[in-house]
């Protein structure tokens, strides 16, 4: 999930940057888009996508086997 658009920095991202520190501030240099192409987000919304998909169409049929 990407940070929200008015994310800012934690206070010690000079010296012990995080995660999400590091993705605000390819956000920064780069933009949304740039960011969403350098991490891959784009294709793991995909899979997740398809997965859900998936799931929800075999999903009644599994449950109904319960019995």
């Amino acid at each position: 999930m990407p940070p929200r658009s008015t994310a800012v920095l934690s206070p010690s991202a000079e010296t012990d940057s995080t995660r999400r520190d590091c993705h605000i501030q390819v956000i920064a240099e780069q933009g949304r888009k740039g960011w969403q192409r350098i991490s891959g987000y784009n294709a793991r919304a995909g899979a997740e996508g398809t997965m859900r998909l998936y799931k929800r169409i075999i999903g009644d049929t599994l449950r109904s086997h319960g019995g």
